[in-house]
């Protein structure tokens, strides 16, 4: 039974409420994927059996049980390591991020995250490169209400109007070109820019030149990873609000 709303409440603090609601039930159940509901429960002082009703979507917990239950769990664990414990160091220096880029439970947490960032910069549409930014952006634009813009390294076949931005890739001697149809960015357009992990920086940037290029207003940055001082130093010389739930060396 889902619980109730007071008839007056203002709609704005309506979505809010029901936003925090689901970011700790889609916490709740991330996390009852390593703790047992004994475990939770000592950790939030709350019955398995409630804990139980809320993961599963049975109960939506009221909106003063949903700030303890919240205050509760992010004292005792960190979202960061969260993010850190599905990432892999790999042999050759980089990061395997796929059991975080393909979670849809958490992914689903993230982008209420994000959104809770950037929700004041009236963002009308989400601008990402393919492809394994995709999934994050698809689901940050969802809760933006904003529409989705994928940059492609390939021209689509049947457009002809298309807008590129093309940089040369730091370690290799080949040069990475993007394309996007011209009329997708519009000039009444306040973007967003999300990638899964940001090692050069490269990528980001010619996202930010492709949307200023269609005369677009980039509001934000986001990455789930960033990795190295270089990259998060492209993105800072952009002067654009950034923002990345890990920081890796």
């Amino acid at each position: 039974m889902l619980s109730s709303t007071h008839r007056d409440e203002n709609p704005v603090d309506k979505v809010e409420n029901l936003r925090k609601r689901m970011m700790t039930i889609n916490l709740l159940a991330l996390l009852k994927r390593r703790y047992k509901y004994k475990e939770l429960s000592e950790i939030t002082g709350l019955p398995p059996s409630v804990l139980s009703r809320y993961t599963r979507g049975r109960m939506l917990p009221s909106d003063e049980r949903v700030e303890e239950i919240w205050r509760s769990l992010t004292r005792r664990i960190r979202f960061e390591d969260l993010v850190k414990e599905r990432i892999r160091p790999t042999k050759n220096g980089y990061y395997d991020v796929t059991s975080l880029i393909w979670d849809p439970a958490f992914l689903r947490l993230v982008a209420l995250k994000v959104s809770e960032n950037f929700s004041k910069y009236g963002v009308t549409k989400v601008f990402t490169a393919a492809a394994d930014g995709v999934p994050i952006a698809c689901l940050v634009g969802e809760e933006l209400g904003a529409d989705l813009i994928v940059a492609k390294e390939k021209r689509e076949v049947g457009l002809d109007d298309f807008m590129e931005d093309s940089y040369s890739l730091a370690d290799v001697a080949v040069l990475r070109t993007f394309y996007i149809p011209r009329k997708s960015i519009r000039r009444s357009d306040r973007v967003l820019i999300v990638d899964d992990v940001v090692r050069s920086g490269q990528t980001i940037a010619s996202l930010v030149r492709l949307a200023e290029r269609a005369g677009a207003k980039v509001v934000g940055l986001f990455a789930i990873v960033s990795v190295g001082e270089k990259g998060r130093a492209i993105l800072e010389e952009e002067a654009i609000p950034y923002y990345s739930l890990l920081r890796l060396p």
